[in-house]
């Protein structure tokens, strides 16, 4: 008499949880010509330049966000709406943030850190700026997920130096993030 035995192996692939943020970009200053001229560069300038730089046509509805798993530095991302699909974009080749150092407070719910936010287009429109940067964190939640503990919130003063059509410029402003949600990247 046999005995058929089946033993069914798979391959587990972990659940990774991030930690979503809307990130805001809000800078002025002045460039190079003749004369100071005043520049800005927003979160919506920042998104018609990625746009161009990746190939996609991003709409009116699409986001800049921040996305980082188990509360290290975030990556810049872009979340678009198209029907209902939801695409995101990866454009940390174009912007992205470097950290020197951060310092923990309050059981570790607020830090205060020196950032670097670095941008470039590839396209003649580049900026380099650091500054104090606070970020607060929470409980954060999503659909069937539950909680996670991250950051909330971030605000940071800037000022650098840059370059906008291939002009020179010197920009100050805030960068900051907020409305964070938590979802699982299978």
């Amino acid at each position: 008499m046999g005995v058929a035995l089946t033993l069914g192996f798979g391959v587990a692939k972990a659940q990774v949880t991030n930690v979503v943020t809307t990130a805001n970009i809000a800078l002025s200053g002045f460039e190079n010509q003749t004369d100071a001229t005043p520049v800005r560069i927003t979160t919506r300038d920042i998104l018609t330049l990625l746009g161009a730089s990746t190939g996609s046509s991003f709409s009116r509805n699409a986001q800049l966000v921040l996305l980082s798993q188990n509360d290290q530095l975030p990556t810049f991302a872009v979340r678009d709406k198209l029907g209902s699909n939801v695409i995101t974009t990866d454009v940390s080749s174009f912007l992205y943030i470097t950290e020197a150092t951060e310092v923990n407070a309050n059981r570790n719910t607020l830090s205060y850190s020196a950032q670097t936010f670095n941008f470039d287009d590839q396209n003649g429109t580049s900026f380099t700026a650091s500054g104090f940067t606070t970020l607060r964190r929470g409980k954060i939640t999503g659909a069937h997920i539950g909680s996670v503990f991250g950051v909330i919130g971030l605000s940071s003063q800037v000022a650098g130096y840059g370059s906008a059509g291939g002009k020179y410029t010197v920009l100050s402003g805030t960068i900051t993030a907020g409305s964070a949600r938590a979802e699982v990247d299978d």
